[in-house]
């Protein structure tokens, strides 16, 4: 089976827009790359932002509030931000149309909508992701291992604590 086309695939509606205080808002229908890396970043993290205040958070990525106020121009767009300004949206609603553009962009409209209406689809723990990497079906790899059980060797070295090894970003080592 080959890969079909990226437009096949890829949900980019024409427009995001949402009800707000009897408005329709129109936001960005993308984000930068960068942008788009940083929603990444912070959804592959959400587990572990669990009952921290958003500056403890952005610190644990080495974030700053320059990289929130980014985050929140991207996702808004200029207008957009204007438009919820103009409409005295801050607070819980703010957050409510910031959480629900975030996952329309990584996750497509079901999730947005989801998020709009309160029920957040909530990100597999630790485990499921886990198994998940080791089911037979996973693509590159992550099935049965062979001559590693039993006394049996493999080409790659075992690290007896997690991230012993890596370097780069997210790494316990920063090289300083």
């Amino acid at each position: 089976m080959g890969f079909r086309d990226l437009s096949d695939v890829l949900e980019t509606p024409d427009r995001k827009v949402l009800p707000i205080n009897g408005e329709d808002v129109e936001f960005p229908r993308t984000v930068s790359a960068k942008v788009g890396a940083m929603l990444l970043t912070l959804y592959s993290s959400l587990e572990a932002s669990e009952g921290l205040d958003p500056g403890t958070y952005l610190e644990s990525l080495g974030w700053s509030e320059d990289d929130a106020a980014e985050i929140e121009l991207g996702v808004l767009g200029k207008d957009g931000a204007a438009t919820l300004d103009r409409l005295g949206v801050l607070g819980p609603g703010r957050m409510r149309v910031m959480s629900t553009l975030v996952f329309w962009h990584l996750l497509g409209t079901e999730a947005a909508e989801l998020v709009w209406e309160g029920k957040a689809p909530a990100p597999a723990n630790r485990e499921t992701r886990r198994a998940a990497g080791r089911s037979p079906k996973t693509a590159g790899g992550g099935g049965p291992r062979t001559g590693t059980a039993a006394g049996g060797s493999s080409a790659r070295p075992r690290t007896t604590r997690a991230g012993a090894g890596r370097t780069g970003p997210g790494s316990a080592s920063t090289g300083a």
